[in-house]
């Protein structure tokens, strides 16, 4: 009989953190040092960008009179966000969120001042969308922020999907209660307060990061990057894996931007119009649901795995759209498609973060936003023409192609996880750790080399 080695912990390794079930594995992330004050900032931040488009829209409505201008303007803004994200993610990678966010978010204020301030003396086209090009370039993206704090703060892969989870809840949560609290705001007092408060909200929240430096990642300059990972694969975002993943978001936006048109045709063509509203929101319930209880779980299945298995039930959810008969089907079956929208999003985050080196994830992360706005965007333009020329039956079929798209792009982040997960093992070996003894233990010395349990600290 073979002698196998013998791989039992040391009575001074770390023997990781328990496997925890339900609310109990949230509760563990209050437990992570700087966590609470970098999330809630980052909640901040998040409810003031979801606050931003709605609120220049009706701003600049309100002042310019005219809803070809006010949408002219937040397109703008939206597609210099979409453009603008990357390079600036590109900056904090390098030189650190303290040192960008204060010159960003001042920026960003300052944008958004001579953009109301033009609106109001009555600028001349160029001149608003120079400033909303401005604004949109400048805004944070905060819930990449946030993520790149939890893949900096915690070894422990399985609570990392904890965590990514609670991201998707919170953004979820923003972009319901957002657009709702600028439209009440303005019509309440005056459209400019809604905006005002949306920067306010952002500026705040941004402010409230770049003060918190203890959980902010190290900047990654080059020097450094080739420390940690070295040769080409140290500093290279793009990958086979990656742009994969990018085609996944880009789908995911399409079909957020189909849904939104062909809902909308469909209460038109019911004769329920008020209702409309009502199914969307249902679908976002589930999806805070699905996320909340993907979170709380233990899982057995890779997250390529749970990626192409929530991709290939969106084709079929979005297939089931062609059978329904009136609102009340519409809602089930919206509600069907909310509760994989959660899952794909924290998976697709998980293998983002293992595609790409340490140094350019906030990057990355920017890109899959922006892949996901850009889908939006196109999904929402081309499902609008199509429902307008052949109904809401063919509407739905563009929510199935995208829902197809999805699947085969889910079929190309497949892969082993690349070497360059290695750059982020190098960066958490840099992290203290503490042994079973509560003595602290330094990277590099003879203890931190032990072998530790499947599980437990890298």
């Amino acid at each position: 009989m073979p002698d196998f080695p013998d791989v039992r912990p040391e009575p001074d390794a770390d023997p990781g953190p328990p496997r925890r079930r339900g609310a109990a594995r949230y509760w563990s992330l209050t437990r992570v040092p700087g966590a609470g004050g970098f999330f809630a900032a980052s909640t901040v931040a998040r409810l003031g960008v979801a606050m931003s488009g709605v609120g220049l829209l009706w701003t600049v409505r309100h002042d310019g009179g005219s809803f070809a201008v006010a949408g002219g303007v937040v397109g703008v803004f939206a597609m210099a966000q979409a453009l603008g994200a990357p390079q600036v993610a590109r900056a904090m990678d390098r030189y650190g969120q303290p040192r960008v966010l204060p010159l960003l978010v001042a920026t960003h204020a300052v944008a958004v001042v001579l953009l109301v301030g033009s609106v109001a003396t009555g600028a001349a086209l160029p001149v608003l969308w120079a400033a909303a090009a401005l604004a949109g370039a400048s805004i944070p993206q905060p819930g990449a922020l946030s993520a790149v704090r939890w893949t900096h703060a915690l070894s422990d892969r399985d609570l990392l999907v904890t965590a990514f989870s609670l991201e998707a809840v919170a953004n979820d949560v923003a972009f319901i209660v957002g657009p709702a609290l600028v439209v009440v705001v303005g019509a309440v007092t005056e459209p400019v307060l809604g905006t005002a408060l949306a920067v306010v909200l952002v500026v705040g929240g941004s402010t409230g990061l770049a003060v918190q430096r203890s959980s902010a990642p190290p900047a990654q300059r080059r020097s450094a990057a080739r420390r940690a990972a070295p040769g080409r694969a140290g500093r290279r975002l793009w990958s086979r894996t990656f742009a994969a993943l990018l085609v996944v978001n880009l789908a995911l936006g399409a079909l957020f931007g189909a849904l939104q048109l062909s809902v909308a045709g469909a209460a038109v063509e019911h004769g329920a119009v008020a209702l409309g509203g009502v199914v969307y929101a249902l679908m976002s319930v589930t999806g805070l649901l699905g996320g909340i209880a993907y979170g709380a779980r233990h899982r057995a299945w890779s997250p390529q795995r749970v990626l192409l298995a929530a991709a290939s039930y969106l084709v079929v959810a979005t297939g089931l759209l062609q059978t329904t008969a009136g609102m009340r089907s519409l809602a089930l079956v919206l509600a069907l498609i909310g509760a994989a929208v959660a899952p794909l999003f924290v998976v697709s985050t998980i293998l983002t973060q293992a595609a790409v080196p340490a140094g350019v994830l906030t990057q990355a992360l920017a890109w899959s936003g922006s892949a996901s706005a850009a889908g939006t965007a196109v999904g929402a333009a081309v499902t609008g023409v199509v429902v307008q020329t052949h109904g809401t039956s063919a509407g739905f079929l563009a929510l199935a192609a995208a829902a197809v798209v999805m699947t085969l792009a889910a079929l190309g982040a497949r892969s082993r996880e690349p070497a360059h997960a290695d750059a982020h093992a190098a960066l958490a070996a840099q992290r203290p750790r503490l042994s079973a003894r509560g003595r602290r233990i330094r990277a590099g010395s003879p203890m931190s080399r032990r072998r530790a349990p499947r599980g437990g600290p890298r």
